[in-house]
């Protein structure tokens, strides 16, 4: 039995995707930015994907930029503010806090309610009259909390201050409102793409400098453009649901299967009364670590993980969690189980996870 539960870490790239980036490689060979004529489907190829990632968005190709992820995607945001005050949201992907601190910005944090959401006034607090940006996650990759980034964005329109949206978690599983959002992190692995490949988006007019100096991408991101990995990233939105609550719906009924198994088991989830993406459920289990539960999950077929992948080995307790209220006791008690488009019953894995839970000995 093999169940795997960590798609907020990584989803498995579709069969089309793996088929787009093989095709790619075996005929579409030359360098995108050369000036002979078998360059020419190259550069077309990719100006059909920024088109497609445009449709999606409902904005323009020429504000699409790729880049290798989303780690890129948001040092090249918060690049933008080197050397100057930025906002950021207490719950932000790691990459957010490292690219505030090699660049130089002087930090606020916007703190999150118990549930980890970040509201406007969180973020209007946190502002200055000197504040270059404010960067809030669309979607949490822990908990699964959707952030009010609308309203975020409509607040922060009126002062002119920029504002970035970390959407890695959120891009292809729900809904993106894209009304005064200056720009927004994208990665293809989170949709059943490539590794490796992601976009920023950057609203029109907006003065960028590069983060990875270079002509290519109209002179925003240097380096031979990874054409594989567009093609696998292409071939991944053209599987993404125009109706994507059809999906959301499903995951919802497969969470309550999944939270209706662990009833009275003592089990339960960190965030409530929030706005959830149903696919990623936070779990903690009282007095049990979570590295021991992982393991033993682990020994039985079933995968989850502790957290975020990139920061799963750390012997730090989760900052998100922290910035919850939470101890870092309480912190090494969550474990995270998030599901995928493979996943068509739960009650096995609950069934697991009371399993050790009740009978392993700490």
């Amino acid at each position: 039995m093999n169940i795997y539960l960590d798609h907020a870490a990584t989803t498995p790239p579709d069969p089309t995707v793996i088929d787009a980036v093989s095709e790619c490689m075996r005929s579409l060979t030359a360098n995108p930015s050369a000036a002979y004529s078998t360059a020419n489907p190259c550069r077309a190829k990719m100006i059909a994907v920024k088109k497609q990632i445009a449709k999606f968005l409902g904005v323009t190709p020429q504000e699409i930029f790729f880049t290798s992820g989303g780690t890129e995607s948001n040092s090249q945001a918060i690049f933008q503010a080197a050397g100057k005050h930025i906002v950021i949201g207490a719950a932000e992907h790691r990459s957010i806090f490292a690219a505030g601190a090699n660049f130089s910005c002087e930090v606020s944090i916007a703190r999150p309610d118990r549930n980890g959401i970040i509201s406007p006034e969180a973020v209007l607090r946190a502002i200055r009259p000197d504040t270059a940006l404010v960067s809030v996650q669309y979607m949490n990759n822990e908990t699964g909390v959707i952030n009010p980034v609308g309203e975020i964005a409509d607040a922060l329109k009126s002062r002119k201050i920029p504002f970035h949206t970390d959407a890695v978690a959120a891009f292809g599983h729900i809904p993106i409102n894209m009304t005064n959002i200056t720009m927004l992190s994208a990665s293809a692995h989170k949709f059943y793409g490539p590794r490796g490949i992601g976009f920023i988006y950057i609203k029109q007019g907006f003065p960028t400098k590069p983060l990875i100096a270079g002509e290519q991408e109209g002179n925003r991101r240097g380096g031979t453009e990874n054409l594989p990995g567009i093609c696998g990233m292409g071939a991944a939105i053209d599987l993404l649901p125009e109706d994507m609550n059809i999906e959301i719906t499903r995951l919802g009924s497969l969470r309550d299967e999944f939270l209706g198994c662990l009833t009275g088991s003592g089990i339960s989830e960190t965030v409530s009364n929030a706005n959830i993406y149903p696919g990623i459920i936070s779990l903690r289990l009282p007095g049990f670590p979570s590295e021991k539960a992982i393991s033993l999950l682990d020994a039985k077929g079933i995968y989850v993980s502790g957290g975020a992948a990139c920061s799963s080995s750390s012997h730090s307790p989760s900052h998100v969690l922290i910035s919850m209220g939470m101890s870092p006791t309480e912190a090494f008690e969550v474990i995270r189980v998030s599901m995928g488009r493979e996943t068509t019953e739960m009650k096995t894995a609950a069934e697991a996870i009371k399993e050790i839970y009740g009978k392993t000995t700490l």
